[in-house]
């Protein structure tokens, strides 16, 4: 699947080119560490619903809705 160009605040991103996506598009690689920080949940929201990420104590993300 292909990303969108940027995520303001978050830095240590990769951008890099997927072969899987058009040309013109760009896929992001972001470290759960950047995103999770200290914390092992992270609330996002898609569309009007919110996602739970989670690490677990064997260092798996779950991501719930």
């Amino acid at each position: 699947m292909c990303a969108s160009p940027s995520l303001p605040g978050i830095t240590g991103l990769s951008h890099h080119h997927d072969p899987a996506c058009p040309k013109d598009s760009e896929s992001r690689e972001v470290s759960s560490t950047d995103l999770l920080g200290e914390s092992n949940v992270l609330i996002i929201t898609h569309n009007g619903q919110r996602y739970q990420l989670r690490r677990t104590r064997q260092n798996k993300l779950i991501l719930t809705r």
